[in-house]
């Protein structure tokens, strides 16, 4: 009995040993496992200007995205492409627009036009980040604005995009979908086209509707599989349009003109640690003396109330989809990038001949812009406008958010550029899936703290217009000129003085190398002609101001 009992004592305490053993590696494995892949948001928000978000010196109200400013990194040096579909193309695919086909704007689907740099539709046989991701077990959601082909076999869900919802087609009504001179434009739920209801439809309001509902399923389905959501709004992109009562918000702020907000956002600028973006104004083409003789102050003034209101309601928007990731518990998790397809836009929406001028600013039926003059003050600090290549067209303020995954790093980075072809690279480092070959690299290390932004070239081609910037340099060619300007853009970032006749060795060598890159992603080849019929936003802009002489 004595040898049994001794026996039994001996294994029962081998087994508590083992037990206990089995429960300390129980409890330290959370610690050992791979830390859960984090959501993806990706923000593109519609001809933005540069200072249109109070974190970047404006006077409009957007809380949400100063917010995610202030938990996260912000970069004060970022570039886009001079246009919409261009930038839409980099940010998915991580690649020069003309290497998959959008090197312009979509074509109608009508159009038979030839494979390559202009096509004009998406190439298909490129992987985006949403295909990568879903390959990687992620759930994949849209929700926006597309344009990047009207045809039903370049939709969204064609591309790697579970759900999708949203504007396919390019500049719409808020409130309706309209024939215009440019054709009608497209709506999809799903693969299925879509109409607005006759009352009651607001665009960017659908679009954050579709949106935290596809999170909200997703958390009910699936909550520990992660997801991407790509939320692309058209705001403030033209036509201005938001309910009365948004715009109401901001009477009086406009009223004493452009020089005057311009102004308070170089000052705000400033104080907010981006000293070095209180530029001159030597390019401004618009002054005090002008605004004293414009004839219109009060259409002005409200075109830009409409414009602010339309900021604040996406950003309403982006507190709507960041809420429902808190309610849920996943928000620090998430990385959320936001960002601007282009800088804010001069063109003239009125001109395509289906406002009504009796209809105020803002409510169904108008049809207006901002303006040459609008877009040149929410471009502040920068010179020009969208659809060139000058600052005020491709730099784009960037909000990085990512509380589990950047930990403590916070605040502003100004040194050193980043680009649109490093979004897809940082997303899928942020995931744990290899990077595609391409020339952007992950951004996560620098938004970590853990090292600086080194110089990389970076290109430019757009209905004729040409430019890179390399380090400090920036070389910019206007749309049918064979001249050349070059500006150091750490010591001048408003562009006011070309260097280009002190400097020959370095435009001679930096334009070269512009010329080995076009032939290398072909976007050399268009015809001339072809460049005078598409090229809206140029034909002022080429003009080089006296300053940049």
């Amino acid at each position: 009995m004595a040898m049994q009992r001794s026996r039994f004592l001996r294994m029962s305490a081998l087994m508590a040993l083992a037990l206990s053993t089995t429960g300390l590696s129980q409890a330290k494995t959370p610690q050992h496992a791979a830390a859960p892949r984090p959501n993806v948001v990706v923000v593109l928000l519609d001809d933005l200007g540069f200072s249109d978000i109070g974190r970047f010196g404006s006077e409009i109200a957007t809380p949400t995205m100063d917010r995610l400013a202030q938990r996260g990194v912000s970069m004060s040096q970022f570039y886009v492409n001079p246009r919409c579909s261009p930038t839409r193309a980099a940010l998915l695919t991580g690649k020069y627009p003309h290497e998959v086909g959008m090197g312009g704007l979509p074509l109608p689907s009508l159009m038979k036009t030839p494979p390559g740099p202009y096509q004009g539709y998406l190439n298909a046989s490129v992987p985006t980040v949403a295909s990568r991701l879903k390959e990687a077990g992620y759930a994949t959601f849209m929700s926006g604005k597309w344009h990047l082909g009207d045809a039903p076999q370049n939709w969204p869900r064609k591309f790697g995009f579970d759900r999708y919802f949203g504007l396919i087609s390019g500049a719409s009504s808020y409130y309706e979908l309209v024939t215009e001179t440019m054709g009608k434009r497209i709506m999809a739920d799903e693969d299925t086209p879509f109409t607005p209801p006759a009352e009651g439809f607001y665009m960017t309001t659908a679009i954050t509707d579709r949106a935290v509902d596809y999170i909200r399923t997703h958390e009910q389905a699936a909550p520990d599989k992660p997801f991407m959501l790509y939320l692309a709004y058209t705001a403030p992109h033209w036509p201005l349009h938001a309910p009365d009562a948004a715009v109401r918000k901001y009477d009086g702020v406009y009223d004493k003109g452009w020089p005057d907000v311009r102004a308070k956002r170089l000052s705000r600028l400033k104080s907010q640690g981006m000293a070095d973006l209180a530029v001159d104004a030597a390019n401004w083409p618009a002054g005090r003396e002008d605004w004293d003789r414009y004839p219109d102050k009060a259409g002005w003034a409200r075109r830009m109330q409409v414009h602010a209101a339309m900021v604040e309601l996406a950003d309403a928007g982006l507190a709507r989809v960041v809420e429902t990731l808190e309610q849920s518990g996943d928000l620090d998790n998430t990385i959320i990038l936001v960002m601007s397809d282009n800088g804010a836009s001069g063109e003239d929406a009125a001109a395509r001949g289906i406002d009504k001028p009796e209809i105020l600013p803002g409510r169904q039926g108008s049809y207006v812009s901002i303006g040459k003059e609008g877009a040149l003050m929410a471009n502040t600090p920068f010179r020009d406008v969208k659809g060139t290549v000058f600052e005020g067209s491709v730099r784009s303020p960037f909000i990085a958010f990512w509380p589990k995954g950047l930990g403590r790093a916070k605040g502003l980075k100004s040194k050193g550029y980043a680009t649109i072809l490093d979004v897809m690279p940082t997303i899928l480092d942020a995931a744990g899936v290899a990077p595609d070959s391409g020339e952007g690299r992950s951004l996560l290390p620098v938004l970590k703290g853990k090292a600086a932004l080194k110089p990389q070239p970076f290109y430019w081609e757009h209905y004729g217009w040409r430019g890179v910037r390399d380090g400090p340099w920036k070389l910019v060619s206007p749309a049918l000129s064979k001249d050349w300007l070059l500006f150091n853009i750490d010591r001048d970032p408003g562009e006011n003085k070309n260097l280009a006749s002190s400097q020959k060795a370095l435009v001679a060598r930096l334009s070269a190398n512009w010329e080995n890159w076009a032939k290398a992603t072909h976007s050399e080849s268009l015809d001339p002609k072809f460049l005078r019929m598409l090229d809206e936003g140029g034909k002022a802009a080429a003009k080089t101001p006296k300053a940049a002489q």
